[in-house]
């Protein structure tokens, strides 16, 4: 294979890899309500797409244009969703649910203690009274919210959900980020 013939396969697998990387950020601005900068990228992407599949259409009989065209899609969706955790603030809210009323406040306690905020709620399950601590933290910052709790009760029920936004209470910042603009 011609070196001039590999270049042009590494050339639309790194614009794929761009453009996808684009679709995957631009969608979740979507779901996070920016509507600007989705447009924005939008653009970008329709670009890079025409451009890109152009090239490959042009000449279907080449294998290795088509591997490098799917390869940088699926890498692109990956290097998207590792920049957007990376980059971007995103809070999720942890909802930990425990048959122990002492379990609920040794991890309300502990979660404080790590800088978060907690509020603890009792409540009733279908088995009887249960402990509910919630807790809005940065998503990087889930791994040791969840090591927490399950060094205090590792048979609670947790649920996490994305949130697109908050408003007031206790929502410490711990790593500045580099696109605020995308929040």
């Amino acid at each position: 294979m011609e070196l001039e013939a590999i270049a042009f396969a590494v050339g639309i697998f790194l614009v794929r890899v761009l453009g996808n990387t684009i679709t995957t950020i631009r969608l979740i601005l979507i779901t996070r309500g920016n509507k600007l900068y989705s447009t924005i990228l939008a653009f970008f992407e329709s670009l890079i797409f025409v451009v890109v599949l152009g090239a490959v259409v042009n000449n279907l009989n080449s294998i290795v244009n088509l591997i490098a065209y799917c390869g940088g899609f699926a890498v692109g969706g990956y290097f998207g969703q590792w920049l957007e955790d990376k980059w971007t603030r995103g809070y999720i809210m942890v909802m930990v649910v425990t048959r122990q009323r002492e379990k609920g406040e040794a991890i309300a306690k502990a979660i404080r203690a790590a800088g978060f905020g907690a509020t603890e709620v009792s409540g009733r399950g279908g088995e009887g009274e249960v402990s509910i601590v919630e807790s809005i933290i940065e998503r990087h910052d889930l791994t040791k919210c969840n090591e927490i709790i399950q060094s205090i009760d590792a048979d609670s029920f947790v649920s996490i959900q994305n949130l697109r936004a908050t408003q007031r209470g206790y929502v410490p910042v711990t790593q500045p980020s580099l696109t605020r603009m995308f929040n």
